[in-house]
C-alpha cells in the first residue's frame, strides 16, 4: 500500500477519445468527473486527447480545466497489412488481434511508451476499452482502465436494436466478433492494475461472475451539486410533467421511448392523460428510429418533442418526473445521478435503474417491472403529489451519501493506495 502523499509525486496520464466536458452527453460528463477526482486529490494531469484533426466532425471542445497540460494526438485509421490480418485470423499474438479490434490501439501505445521512458512510476489512465487495450503491450506500468459499459454485451443489444428496421440477423461473423470482444475484456483486465466501474451490476459482473479481483466500483458524480430552487409548483394546476432525456435514436433514449408509447400510455386512462404532459429534451434526427418516436407522439397532443435544449437546469426546475423506461440497457443511466443532484423524482424500469447504487423503492426513486405497474405510478403521482418533494429529498441525501464529489475523490484514493 502507497500512501497518497507519495502517490501524488507521481504525474497522472489520462487517456481520451472521448470529449470532456461538464456538461453535454452523460458520457463526456463521466470522462470530467473522473479527470476531476485526480484533480481534487492534488495530482498534475496531462490529458492526451486523440482526434482526427482532418474531420470537421471531430472536432473536440476547448475546454479548460487548471492544473492540466493538455495534448491532442492527431488519429486517423490505418491499413492492415496481411500480417496483422493473418494473426486476427489466427487469434495469434493477442497484442495484434488487439490492433485489429481497436485500431486506435498502436496510437495509444506509442504514446505511453514516450511517457514511460520519463516517468516508469506514472498512472496511466485509460478511457474506454480501445485506449485500455494498449496497457497490454507493458508489463509494469500503474494502469487504470475506466469502464463506462461492457463492450461486449452492448454490441448485442444494439444488434437486436438494429433487427427492427432491418433484415439483418446475427451471423457466425457476428458472433465470433462478440467473443472476440469477450475475450479482449479478459486480456485487458489481466493487464490493468485497477478497474474501475460506472455501474454497479457491471461492477459485480466483472468482480464476482468474471472474478476481476481489480474491478472496483467507482461512482459518479455530477460537475455541479449546487441545489436547484423550484420555478414552478408540484404538479400545478393539476398538470403532473414529466421529462425523458436522451437522442430519440440513440440506443437508450429510442429504447426507453417506444416502451413508454407504446407500452405505458395505451394503459393510462384517458382523464389521467389528459392531465399529463411529456416533454422529451434530446437530439431528433433524421433516421428511422426519431421517425418512429415522431410518429408514435403524434397519437398524443400532450407530448411534446423540444428537440436539443442547451440550458437543463430551466427545464429540470419545471418539471416534476424524470421517467426512464426501456428493458435494454448498459452501463449507467447518467442522468439518473443528474435528477438527484438536481431535486428531480425519477420514475425507472428496474432495467434501466439497476446500474444506480442504493436505491430503495418508493424512498427515493419510483421502480417498475412492467407497462402496468409503470402506468400505475404515474397514476399514484397524479393522486398524491404530495410524495413528490419527499422523494426528491431522499435522493438528494442518496447522491449526498454515495456519489458526491466528495466521496468519488475518497473512493479513488483508497483504490489508488490499494493498488499501487
Amino acid at each position: 500500500m502507497t500512501s497518497i502523499e507519495i502517490l501524488r509525486r507521481k504525474p497522472v496520464y489520462f487517456y481520451t477519445d472521448a470529449q470532456i466536458a461538464p456538461d453535454g452527453q452523460g458520457s463526456s460528463i463521466r470522462v470530467y468527473t473522473n479527470l476531476r477526482a485526480y484533480l481534487d486529490l492534488g495530482f498534475y494531469v496531462e490529458i492526451i486527447q486523440f482526434v482526427n484533426l482532418s474531420d470537421k466532425a471531430s472536432q473536440f471542445r476547448e475546454v479548460i480545466i487548471p492544473n492540466t497540460k493538455w495534448v491532442r494526438i492527431d488519429y486517423f485509421p490505418q491499413a492492415t497489412n496481411i500480417l496483422k490480418r493473418s494473426a486476427y485470423f489466427i487469434g495469434f499474438p493477442k497484442s495484434i488481434v488487439l490492433d485489429i479490434i481497436f485500431p486506435i490501439k498502436p496510437f495509444v501505445v506509442e504514446q505511453i511508451r514516450q511517457r514511460d521512458q520519463l516517468h516508469p512510476d506514472a498512472i496511466h489512465h485509460f478511457e474506454y476499452d480501445d485506449l485500455a487495450s494498449a496497457a497490454v503491450d507493458f508489463k509494469n506500468i500503474n494502469s487504470v482502465w475506466s469502464n463506462l459499459d461492457i463492450l461486449s454485451t452492448r454490441v448485442v443489444l444494439l444488434r437486436e436494436m438494429r433487427k427492427e428496421f432491418s433484415n439483418e440477423k446475427i451471423n457466425q461473423s457476428d458472433q465470433a466478433r462478440m467473443q472476440q470482444l469477450r475475450d479482449s475484456e479478459n486480456l485487458i483486465a489481466r493487464h490493468i492494475k485497477l478497474i474501475l466501474s460506472i455501474a454497479s451490476h457491471e461492477h459485480d459482473e466483472f468482480r464476482n461472475h468474471r472474478k476481476y479481483k481489480n474491478a472496483e466500483f467507482f461512482p459518479m458524480s455530477w460537475p455541479d451539486e449546487d441545489a436547484l430552487p423550484r420555478r414552478r409548483e408540484w404538479v400545478a394546476s393539476g398538470v403532473l410533467r414529466l421529462l425523458h432525456l436522451g437522442s430519440v435514436d440513440g440506443f437508450l433514449g429510442y429504447d426507453s421511448l417506444k416502451f413508454i408509447l407504446e407500452k405505458v400510455f395505451p394503459l393510462l386512462p384517458k382523464d389521467k392523460l389528459n392531465s399529463i404532459e411529456l416533454l422529451i429534451v434530446g437530439q431528433v434526427n433524421d433516421s428511422e428510429y426519431s421517425q418512429h418516436i415522431s410518429k408514435l407522439a403524434k397519437a398524443y397532443p400532450q407530448v411534446k418533442l423540444l428537440g436539443y435544449v442547451e440550458d437543463l437546469k430551466q427545464i429540470y426546475s419545471k418539471v416534476d418526473l424524470q421517467v426512464v423506461g426501456g428493458t435494454r440497457a448498459t452501463g449507467l443511466r447518467t442522468r439518473i445521478i443528474e435528477s438527484f443532484v438536481y431535486g428531480l423524482p425519477v420514475l425507472s424500469t428496474w432495467e434501466a435503474a439497476k446500474g444506480v447504487m442504493a436505491l430503495s423503492e418508493n424512498v427515493n426513486v419510483l421502480l417498475a417491472t412492467d407497462p402496468l405497474i409503470f402506468a400505475n405510478k404515474i397514476t399514484e403521482v397524479l393522486l398524491h403529489p404530495e410524495l413528490l418533494p419527499e422523494l426528491a429529498n431522499r435522493a438528494r441525501q442518496t447522491y449526498d451519501q454515495y456519489y458526491s464529489r466528495k466521496v468519488a475523490a475518497e473512493k479513488l484514493q483508497t483504490y489508488l493506495e490499494n493498488y499501487f
